[in-house]
């Protein structure tokens, strides 16, 4: 089983140049899995966050 590497919400938020708000909405709307690693702290799954940055398409020049 391999490792997750998990990050916090605002990392994830700094890698999508997004709020962290933004990122409390991916999780309440599925696009995000949020794991609680004690009673307060919850990361996500960087594997994740990386696959939300989806590259953008040349525009014809």
């Amino acid at each position: 089983m391999a490792l997750r590497r998990l990050i916090s919400r605002t990392n994830a938020a700094r890698m999508l140049d997004e709020s962290t708000r933004t990122i409390d909405r991916r999780i309440e709307r599925g696009e995000l899995t949020a794991y609680r690693t004690g009673t307060r702290s919850v990361r996500l799954d960087a594997a994740e966050v990386e696959a939300l940055a989806v590259p953008m398409e040349r525009e014809a020049v």
